[in-house]
């Protein structure tokens, strides 16, 4: 009998230590818990992706923003499946932009399989996106904060990649950081 909590998502756990607890209460006859700290759990896991990114972001003199291009190259390692894919789903999402071209690969190379971690790809895309806004209203002469209320997502945007949105957010966490 073993029995396996996670804190993260299922494809973040690529350390087995079910086949090994289930081997150990067999052999044993008894539960077995096998427990692990966070620095052996980062140790069991592999290297997260490197990546590339060239993003690009236009606005007009209202400070709405019409386009945006991003070429995202995660490194998958020995075989596919970086978290590029996740990536090129978020990268844009807080922002409601009627153009948008999006080019994402996975980039297999002679180095060991990556490791997804927390919210695999969306911390490398959104750190790419928040820092060409806030570059572009250092530009502008725009107040960073009044720039996302005015562009961002709301309940019915589109994605990028089609999908409509849910309640989102964006624009409410921006307006709650206004006040703050």
């Amino acid at each position: 009998m073993f029995q396996w909590k996670s804190v993260g998502i299922w494809w973040e756990n690529n350390y087995l230590v079910e086949p090994v607890s289930a081997l150990l209460s067999k052999k044993s006859g008894a539960p077995v818990k096998i427990t692990m700290t966070r620095a052996e759990v980062l140790e069991a896991s592999g290297p997260t992706s490197g990546s590339y990114m060239k993003v690009k972001m236009g606005a007009d003199k209202n400070g709405k923003i019409v386009a945006a291009d991003a070429t995202l190259k995660f490194e998958a390692g020995a075989w596919a499946g970086s978290p590029v894919g996740a990536a090129s789903m978020c990268i844009f999402t807080p922002y409601d932009i009627e153009n948008v071209n999006i080019d994402a690969y996975d980039v297999v190379d002679n180095k060991p399989k990556t490791t997804a971690y927390r919210a695999p790809g969306a911390p490398i895309g959104s750190f790419a996106a928040e820092t060409l806004v806030d570059e572009l209203c250092e530009k502008l002469s725009f107040d960073p904060i009044d720039f996302r209320i005015s562009n961002g997502a709301k309940e019915g945007t589109r994605r990028s990649n089609g999908v409509v949105n849910p309640v989102i957010g964006c624009i409410e966490t921006a307006e709650v950081l206004k006040k703050t």
